[in-house]
């Protein structure tokens, strides 16, 4: 590794740190149950994307939701790279669900983190289903090859959010660490 190169095991566990420190989760903890209903009520995965997406562009602040797409966008791409990273949907999920959620701990029971788990797999294999297909970003051409396909563990950084306001536009330009007035 050149020194340039960060090492993408502590990037990783830095942004995994800074996600499970912040006040609240991504995700609203009220909203596990509804999200965890779409799960025992659906069987068709159209059907589970339709209702997931539902639930999460009405239930989860925008910014919120923005940071979620934007890092689930990411894993993704990482998870594209299991061959060579053995990070699939499925072991991606075991190390970031907690990134997520937080389910209270009193009530914690392993029933809920394996249900947890599927979610956040789920999520990154219907990645267009859930959040809708992504754009191609304003400063990349249909020629240019995407940062993430030279560094699998990094990604381009350009990712565009999509979560709708109440108006009905996109937060597609709007950078992440913004404050919206």
């Amino acid at each position: 590794m050149e020194a340039s190169q960060p090492d993408v095991t502590v990037v990783a566990s830095a942004l995994k740190a800074f996600l499970r420190n912040l006040p609240d989760p991504l995700i609203p903890s009220e909203l596990l149950p509804s999200i965890l209903a779409v799960f025992t009520s659906s069987q068709k995965a159209e059907e589970r994307q339709e209702k997931l997406r539902h639930t999460l562009t009405t239930g989860v602040p925008p910014l919120n939701f923005s940071v979620a797409e934007y890092f689930c966008r990411h894993l993704k791409r990482v998870s594209q790279f299991s061959d060579q990273n053995l990070m699939a949907a499925d072991n991606l999920s075991i190390v970031v669900w907690p990134s997520f959620f937080r389910p209270d701990v009193n009530s914690l029971q392993t029933d809920i983190i394996a249900d947890l788990r599927r979610v956040i797999t789920f999520i990154l294999q219907h990645m267009d289903g859930v959040f809708g297909p992504q754009s191609t970003p304003a400063n990349q051409t249909d020629g240019d090859e995407p940062f993430y396909a030279s560094v699998p563990a990094l990604g381009n950084g350009d990712a565009q959010p999509s979560h709708p306001d109440d108006t009905g536009a996109s937060y597609a330009s709007v950078p992440v660490w913004s404050d919206r007035k």
